[in-house]
């Protein structure tokens, strides 16, 4: 029961008597002790989930790195093989290596992806800044697909401008983000195309990288949800080109952690391009010396 007291005054200001209210609350205690109990449940799953996504990401580094090591040795020894160290190798012994180091290098692909999303989980993503420049970023980004550009005959226009000064980055990450927007560019590139890129400095001090392709184009109303985790434009498509949706994932996310920013621009049958903007660090050089790519 709920008993609650009212005094009564009279003209003169003075208690004549009072006024007693007494309610039963027994519902009312009954809901409470419902609710209390319902939040108690609710924070012991809250727990429980976060053992298991806890575990979850621990298996997945582990697995990971089991993963890899006989891996490394499936394309070591794929390199040789196609480099003739071990002896010549007739036609069809060359093409069943190209498919060994080019499925191997997938697989090795979806791990670093895999591993990468469970430290981003674990909150254990570490970066190792620099000054670097990053033409030689992409010339080593260029290098790791050189395969698939020869396979689909595509070839690449690189401009970069000579007054860029350094970023600070890690070097290994921004090969990764170059990787997947390359990767993505030749995926959905016709076979016999182009890829242009470009780096040049974008309001003095920011570095603006674009990498275009003259594919398939993506729809406009699709533009948004690209750089959310898993996402597939459609289903079709997946089965057709492939992939896991975590490539421009990775990539937002290490963009975001250099202070920069990614999007998307693309007309469906035309082509796509993918922008960045990365800080610049130090002095540039005389820019009249040197051409410097327009802003589009």
């Amino acid at each position: 029961w709920s008993v609650k007291g009212y005094p009564l005054k009279g003209p003169r200001g003075d208690i004549t008597g009072g006024i007693v209210v007494t309610l039963d609350i027994t519902e009312r205690k009954k809901a409470e002790e419902k609710i209390q109990k319902f939040n108690r449940e609710l924070l012991r799953m809250n727990e429980e989930l976060k053992s298991v996504d806890r575990i979850k990401n621990e298996f997945l580094s582990n697995l990971g790195h089991e993963l890899k090591t006989p891996l490394s040795s499936v394309i070591g020894y794929s390199e040789l093989l196609d480099s003739l160290t071990l002896g010549e190798l007739n036609e069809v012994q060359k093409k069943a290596c190209e498919s060994i180091y080019r499925n191997a290098e997938k697989l090795r692909r979806l791990i670093d992806s895999l591993l990468y999303l469970s430290y981003v989980n674990s909150g254990k993503i570490e970066y190792n800044f620099e000054l670097m420049h990053i033409s030689s970023s992409i010339d080593e980004a260029l290098a790791k697909v050189s395969r698939k550009l020869e396979d689909k005959s595509i070839t690449v226009d690189k401009r970069i401008s000579h007054n860029l000064s350094f970023i600070n980055a890690e070097p290994e990450k921004i090969q990764e983000l170059l990787y997947n927007i390359l990767d993505n560019a030749i995926k959905f590139s016709y076979e016999g195309g182009k890829i242009e890129i470009c780096a040049y400095v974008h309001e003095e001090k920011m570095l603006k990288i674009e990498i275009t392709d003259y594919g398939i184009g993506i729809p406009s109303d699709k533009l948004d949800d690209l750089f959310a985790l898993f996402h597939q434009i459609d289903g079709s498509m997946n089965r057709r080109y492939g992939g896991t949706g975590v490539g421009l994932y990775i990539c937002k996310n290490i963009v975001m952690a250099h202070n920069g920013s990614i999007w998307i621009t693309s007309q469906e049958g035309k082509g796509t391009t993918i922008h960045v903007l990365l800080p610049l660090k130090g002095k540039q050089s005389d820019r009249k010396e040197y051409i410097n790519f327009p802003d589009n």
